[in-house]
Formats: C-alpha cells, sequence, structure tokens
C-alpha cells in the first residue's frame, strides 16, 4: 500500500514535469514508463499562433473574395494606404470604432486628403479581438464577408482601387471607383 502511494505520487511527480517540459518545449517527445512498465508517449501538436495582419495577406483574401463572386481583383494604391492607416490611427487615438470621427467627419472622406479622385469611395472598418474573429487578415476578412453591407462593399465590381491601413487590432479598408 505504502509502495503504491509512493509509486502513485512518483509517476505524478514525472508526468507533471514531462508536461512541463513540453510546454517551455525543452524537449519534443516524452517517453514514460509507468510502473507496470507500459511506455507513454507524449508528444506536442504543433500549435501556430495567429499572425498579425498584413497588407498583402489582406489584399490577396480581398480578391479570393472578388474571384470566387466573378468581379476583377482590387489594386493595392499607396494614396489609399495613407487614407485608411489615417482612419485606423484615428481610431486607437479617439478609442472610437465608427465610421464617423468625433469630428463627425466620415472615415472614407479622409481619400480625399490623398491626391486621389474616385467617382465613389467606401470603407470597411474591423476592430474585432475575439476568439471567432481574431484580430488578423483572416478574421478581419471573414467578418467582412459575414456582414453584408461590408462583404458588399468589398465586391462592389465599380471599386477598382483599394487600400489599409492597420493599428493594433483596428483594420480599415478604403475603396475607389476612378
Amino acid at each position: 500500500m505504502v509502495y503504491d502511494d509512493i509509486m502513485y505520487r512518483y509517476t505524478k511527480a514525472i508526468i507533471l514535469s514531462a508536461l512541463s517540459l513540453l510546454i517551455i518545449g525543452s524537449v519534443s517527445t516524452v517517453v514514460l514508463t509507468l510502473n507496470n512498465h507500459d511506455e507513454v508517449a507524449i508528444t506536442p501538436q504543433t500549435v501556430i499562433a495567429p499572425q498579425p495582419p498584413t497588407i498583402p495577406e489582406l489584399l490577396k483574401l480581398v480578391n479570393e473574395e472578388r474571384s470566387r463572386v466573378g468581379v476583377a481583383p482590387l489594386i493595392e494604391d499607396t494614396r489609399l494606404d495613407q487614407s485608411a492607416q489615417r482612419k485606423a490611427d484615428e481610431m486607437v487615438k479617439d478609442n472610437n470604432d465608427s465610421h464617423i470621427d468625433l469630428n463627425g467627419v466620415h472615415g472614407y472622406t479622409y481619400i480625399n486628403d490623398v491626391g486621389i479622385y474616385c467617382k465613389s469611395d467606401g470603407e470597411n472598418l474591423y476592430w474585432g479581438n475575439s476568439l471567432q474573429y481574431p484580430s488578423t487578415s483572416i478574421g478581419a476578412v471573414t467578418w467582412w464577408i459575414s456582414s453584408k453591407p461590408h462583404h458588399a462593399a468589398m465586391i462592389d465590381s465599380k471599386s477598382t482601387l483599394t487600400g489599409f491601413g492597420i493599428n493594433g487590432h483596428r483594420i480599415v479598408e478604403h475603396f475607389c471607383a476612378t
């Protein structure tokens, strides 16, 4: 009885130590031999941490959705990147996740300040940081696709140019029909 109790504690300590080593990544596989001589191998699963959003990935995902619905791809325009970045920065500075800033200015009008003329323009915002829609490129685009007005803006065939702004978990996309 005392022997079994000691072996139980010993086995428990070994298992906890092995799990600790796996968690900190010092080893890739741990093999435990239990008191009945059965061996148990513990191998960690590879977990890929979510990557922060990037403009190239956002553009790729948006254009994949446009292609899926039969619409021509958008072309990234650095001027629209500037206007979208201004909006993303404004959202963070004011802690305001609205299309309209605290001065009553709609974010897509920032496009007018970067030297581009658009026949029509638009804006998609993302400020999520949830498990369902993580603050990643795929999280933002998936959320936009799930929202009818955001999806409509994304696949609007009149839009030919786009730009993105990223600040923390806020992502802005500006659209322009030239």
